[in-house]
């Protein structure tokens, strides 16, 4: 289920879904009357806010990826899809955890580059060490396919 939220123009929280407290732990009251950007990560804001604010001159969505504080403290990744409207000075927000994209994401391009790595070498006494980690990381994506649906 994907996390539905209702912004002012300040980024602040005005409603969400329950499924803020079903994926991240954090009720509608730790939420509402903050601003979202209390809970970004301090590497992401920057990004995010130049993301939004290239969109919001017009009523387009932007998309973006940005690390979100769940109840634990703990950062997950969400894919963000944010629609302002002008007129109103409002903004819908959806977002999705996408964590464990992210770091099959990671995994896949250290596989490629220790790949590129023994590819270049003359001998390759590890790859069989690189292979066995091929192998997990492929079964792995099977198991988070039929997981996430």
């Amino acid at each position: 289920p994907d996390m539905l939220a209702v912004c002012d123009a300040h980024g602040t929280f005005l409603r969400v879904n329950t499924a803020w407290e079903r994926i991240l732990g954090l009720p509608a009251e730790d939420l509402v009357g903050h601003g979202a950007f209390a809970f970004f990560h301090p590497d992401d804001i920057e990004a995010s806010l130049g993301s939004m604010q290239e969109r919001h001159s017009g009523d387009e969505a932007s998309a973006f990826r940005a690390r979100f504080r769940d109840a634990t403290g703990d950062y997950r990744w969400l894919a963000w899809s944010f629609s302002p409207l002008k007129q109103d000075g409002i903004a819908y927000a959806v977002a999705r955890d996408v964590s464990q994209l992210v770091a099959a994401e990671f995994e896949q391009r250290e596989l490629l580059a220790e790949f590129e790595k023994l590819s270049s070498e003359e001998t390759q006494p590890e790859s069989a060490g690189f292979f066995s980690r091929v192998k997990e990381f492929l079964d792995g994506l099977g198991n988070r396919g039929s997981q996430s649906e």
